[in-house]
């Protein structure tokens, strides 16, 4: 990306407008050991998700949530929609959400999030790209469209009560402040490069994001093989009926998802432990090397920064400030940290720092800084007097 794309993403993932746009449960519906079917994996320790296997199955469906959600309200859509599709399911979490709630929600959080889960399915557990569904309501088909639209899988794509941008959406709540804000999740753009087949479900009763929308997707997208259903007796929360899970059900075996995947990418759960292990971090083996004088001199010279992850737009200064944002709050794992809570609420001190670990006490006031930030957030909303009715609307 250039330099332009690169300063516009930075601007978007730390404006407070994402406290808005990513309204999760607070607090969260679930931790670490909530689930006891195993169900909650985590991928290098950095990323959960939950992984409801199914016996036979003839794909994979990646559930992209919805706003006002997490992985705990999720199980029991996840087992549901497993059972039904015959498939197996895969539901991703969000920074900011759930177990993740240390992290700030943001638009390429929440794309690296559903990216890093298919790439899983795709190149570790070798589910052929064809067998892979994607599946996006409200907010989830945002990523869910980048992610087809990239090219990382090839199945069948579901678009839930989905938008063309975020900006439209927040046209219809504020008007003319919507001009304000950075675009972002912008479908409509996204949707030009899916080619492959696509189900859109909308509800016509949907007053936070209008049917129309759907239609506008349904217009712009290439595939060949697309279908639009506009559902008259549904809202924007209306969780699908049996009848409209049904023809979702149908879809999938219209288009490649009728018969059990190849015995050998059939997933069991001897097959997800042992990818599971093979990306887990390996333990370190000594304390890194404090930079000395000549490290010092080369943060200032012109070597830029890491692509993946920094600021080449300063030049070679900004692999300082790559560095140390890279480092700051890592002694401790997101899988650590959500760890460590469940130990400190089973304390009996639990409000004791002394029980938790110098990487969980670090967390904690990350936790501690990000929930400062979202009252600050919403402080500022509300002194520039925003209507009241946009922040119940935005709630999904």
């Amino acid at each position: 990306c250039t330099q332009r794309d690169a300063v516009m993403q930075f601007l978007k993932d730390h404006d407070l407008v994402n406290r808005l746009i990513f309204p999760f449960p607070n607090p969260p519906l679930y931790n670490a050991s909530t689930f006891r079917d195993g169900s909650l994996v985590w991928i290098g320790d950095e990323q959960p998700c939950l992984l409801v296997l199914k016996s036979q199955a003839t794909c994979v469906v990646v559930y992209c949530h919805g706003n006002g959600e997490d992985l705990g309200v999720c199980h029991p859509v996840a087992l549901h929609l497993s059972k039904l599709f015959n498939a197996h399911v895969c539901v991703p979490e969000y920074p900011g959400y759930g177990v993740l709630r240390s992290q700030t929600p943001c638009e390429s959080g929440v794309n690296a999030a559903v990216l890093r889960c298919v790439l899983f399915l795709r190149d570790d557990l070798h589910i052929p790209s064809e067998r892979i569904v994607m599946y996006g309501r409200s907010i989830g088909s945002g990523p869910s469209v980048t992610t087809v639209a990239g090219g990382a899988c090839y199945g069948p794509l579901i678009l839930h009560s989905a938008f063309t941008s975020i900006k439209a959406v927040a046209k219809t709540l504020v008007g003319g402040w919507s001009r304000l804000m950075l675009d972002r999740f912008v479908n409509s753009e996204g949707i030009r490069h899916v080619h492959s087949p696509v189900l859109l479900l909308h509800g016509e009763l949907d007053r936070l994001i209008p049917p129309r929308q759907s239609q506008i997707l349904f217009d712009l997208c290439p595939s060949a093989q697309k279908k639009l259903c506009l559902l008259p007796r549904d809202d924007h929360n209306t969780f699908p009926s049996d009848a409209t899970l049904q023809t979702m059900a149908q879809f999938l075996k219209d288009h490649g998802q009728a018969t059990a995947l190849p015995a050998d990418v059939q997933l069991t759960r001897e097959r997800v432990l042992a990818a599971l292990a093979r990306l887990a971090p390996a333990p370190p083996s000594s304390p890194a090397p404090q930079d000395g004088p000549e490290q010092q001199a080369a943060d200032c010279s012109s070597t830029p920064a890491s692509p993946r992850f920094g600021f080449p737009f300063l030049g070679g200064c900004g692999a300082a400030m790559t560095r140390a944002l890279q480092s700051f709050g890592k002694q401790s794992t997101p899988r650590q940290v959500a760890e460590a809570e469940v130990a400190a609420a089973a304390s009996p001190s639990s409000t004791s720092a002394s029980r938790l670990s110098p990487g969980a006490t670090d967390a904690g006031k990350i936790s501690m800084l990000s929930r400062l930030a979202q009252t600050v957030s919403a402080s500022l909303m509300t002194s520039v007097a925003m209507p009241a009715a946009v922040f119940e609307k935005v709630q999904d």
